[in-house]
């Protein structure tokens, strides 16, 4: 048996930080990221901080209108 311990989030994010995005336009979305590629299919949804919507790719879909925007309605 390993003596390793489950390792947890390694931060927590504040959330008022927290945004939803929501893919509204009538194609799935996949981009290449600083982190690696996303994915958001038609109609989706995804929690992410709001510090995202800065990336350029991101910014370019909300402007589009291909992304939705709201505030996550998180409860802790």
């Amino acid at each position: 048996m390993s003596d390793r311990k489950p390792v947890g989030p390694t931060w927590k994010p504040n959330p008022k930080e927290i945004v939803v995005i929501t893919n509204i336009s009538q194609k799935n979305l996949a981009f290449k990221l600083p982190t690696g590629y996303f994915r958001l299919d038609v109609g989706r949804s995804q929690m992410v901080e709001a510090s995202f919507l800065d990336l350029p790719a991101i910014k370019a879909l909300v402007e589009a209108g291909q992304i939705q925007v709201t505030k996550a309605n998180r409860k802790r």
